[in-house]
């Protein structure tokens, strides 16, 4: 009779197999995935601008008022008079539908058909807003909304980092 071999058993090689795997897939996905400072910067559409820290703040802050219609110069110097006593912000501008013109003149410069086809009086008179600190714009919208319900409060949705 031959005794029996004493070694070890079948699953201590396949408990070390198994482990060997999983190191050697966790070094391969780190080789793989790089240093973060040699990483491509994510896909951006053409033109996207990233912005400052600071210019992200005022994106994230601003609001804009726009008055149409009738005597909208004199309604948006009251609500910028209003709005500057407002705690809720830190900034008021007012802009009046000749100082839009001029604005948008200088932004389309570049696009003489543009600035052939469009008016100043189709531009409206705003109050350009930036709220406090620790406050978003979304946050103070609603509110400005039911103030000047015959008004267009805008918003930014997204600012790029």
């Amino acid at each position: 009779m031959v005794p029996p071999r004493r070694g070890l058993p079948w699953w201590v090689f396949a408990v070390a197999l198994v482990l060997a795997a999983g190191v050697g897939f966790g070094i391969g996905a780190l080789i793989w995935a790089g240093d973060p400072e040699t990483m491509a910067e994510p896909y951006q559409p053409d033109g996207f601008v990233r912005l400052s820290p600071a210019d992200y703040d005022r994106c994230i802050r601003g609001v804009t008022v726009h008055f149409d219609g009738a005597d909208t110069d004199d309604r948006m110097r009251a609500a910028a008079t209003r709005l500057g006593e407002d705690p809720r912000f830190e900034s008021v501008k007012p802009r009046t539908r000749a100082e839009s013109w001029e604005e948008f003149k200088r932004i389309f410069a570049n696009q003489p058909d543009l600035l052939k086809t469009a008016r100043p009086e189709s531009l409206p008179a705003s109050v350009l807003l930036v709220v406090r600190e620790n406050t978003t714009s979304k946050q103070v919208e609603p509110q400005l909304r039911a103030e000047f319900p015959d008004s267009k409060v805008v918003t930014q949705d997204m600012c790029p980092r």
